[in-house]
């Protein structure tokens, strides 16, 4: 006689891995309360076949202690968008390196959860599907209105978290999930919110129960009554410890990386040994001397120049222009700024009596025109004036 299944397990599974890693898998509805509040009788009412809260979440993923990896497995239709919300929030704060798969579908607010992962993968078929907010009120018009509000602010939350995400503006994601848009794996890849497409694990009509050991028939949705289980496989003992992903952890990488900068790793090092060999390495000071007189140094020096004025060559030879021209205006006068002429030679006047003779005495117009603005009070005097105070 076939046996009939239990409820379901908790949406959310944690799992320790080695190596710092760990697993989550979000399978079914997410936020789907153990029990709710009957509508018309106000008694609480259990929920067979769907547990989990954001606070369980929380608790499970705090007591995984110190990760750096996470795995993430999302397989689930979507949910309570404010506990969607939160499992992100919570996802976004974890420092692990963080990879989510999506296993068939994700679709409302389980899509929040592959936005907060650094790596998204999915193979080709499956979907993800974003939406408007969708509720229920009963009340009166104001009572309507403001669950109309609440959803508009909830709609704009959703678009500017996957704006994070691709490059659309969050106008155009809002058209997207007015008609609610169905994308595939490779559709994920060109719109931004996967990073990878990869092959489709080949599935068969049933899964294993990895506790029981017991092939169960499975779907999306919350088992209905009746469903069969059968003991069909023989019992095993389940490892301890699963070996971590191999696109986890790379100590190849890692000891090539060590031994380039210096630091000695055994063949056999384990990551523990790589992070404490790290952490101990100091590189030795050393002395660097520049000659700035060489010509090397020079010429690196003009090439680096050159290169940051790239585009900007005719601007600097006019101010070259500009710059000679304030030089000669400085040391010559105005004539040499005009034409380039050479230094004007100012005769001596030292041995001269008054104004008026060293006025008389500069040959150069332009020093005869500055010498006169300079001293025109004097020199609009009566001669006799300078003769009589001489005398």
């Amino acid at each position: 006689m076939p046996k009939f299944i239990e409820p379901r397990k908790p949406w959310a599974q944690f799992t320790n891995l080695a190596h710092g890693a760990a697993e989550i898998k979000i399978i079914g509805d997410i936020g789907c309360p153990k029990e709710y509040p009957d509508f018309w009788t106000g008694e609480m009412v259990k929920q067979p076949g769907c547990a989990g809260t954001y606070e369980e979440f929380d608790a499970e993923l705090t007591a995984l202690g110190d990760i750096t990896d996470l795995i993430i497995i999302v397989s689930s239709r979507g949910g309570d968008y404010f506990t969607g919300l939160a499992i992100h929030d919570r996802l976004l704060r974890h420092p692990a390196n963080k990879t989510c798969i999506i296993d068939g579908i994700c679709a409302s607010a389980a899509t929040y959860i592959p936005i907060a992962c650094q790596t998204v993968k999915m193979p080709a078929t499956a979907q993800f599907m974003i939406h408007c907010a969708e509720s229920c009120e009963c009340g009166n018009a104001e009572d309507m209105l403001e669950m109309a509000s609440m959803l508009q602010v909830i709609d704009n939350n959703i678009a500017e978290l996957y704006a994070t995400r691709i490059n659309k503006p969050v106008a155009e994601i809002l058209d997207m999930m007015t008609v609610e848009t169905w994308l595939n794996g490779k559709q994920c890849l060109e719109m931004g919110f996967a990073t990878e497409v990869i092959p489709a694990a080949a599935k068969a009509a049933s899964s294993v129960d990895p506790v029981t050991n017991k092939r169960t028939f499975w779907n999306f949705a919350a088992p209905a009554a009746g469903m069969a289980v059968f003991d069909t496989l023989k019992k095993t003992t389940p490892t301890a410890t699963p070996p971590p992903p191999a696109s986890i952890h790379n100590m190849k990488l890692t000891i090539a990386l060590a031994n380039a900068l210096g630091i000695t790793l055994a063949e056999n090092a384990t990551e523990a040994d790589a992070i404490a060999a790290f952490k101990a390495y100091k590189a030795a000071p050393q002395n660097i001397a520049i000659d700035f007189e060489s010509d090397d140094v020079k010429n690196a020096f003009a090439a680096r120049i050159k290169e940051a004025t790239k585009g900007y060559e005719d601007e600097i030879t006019n101010l070259k222009a500009e710059l000679t021209k304030v030089q000669n205006l400085l040391t010559n006068g105005p004539a040499a700024a005009a034409g380039g002429n050479a230094p004007v030679v100012v005769t001596p006047v030292s041995n001269v009596k008054n104004v008026q003779e060293q006025y008389a005495a500069i040959t150069d117009p332009a020093e005869r025109t500055r010498f006169f603005n300079k001293h025109k009070d004097e020199l609009r005097k009566p001669s006799n004036y300078f003769n009589q105070n001489a005398a």
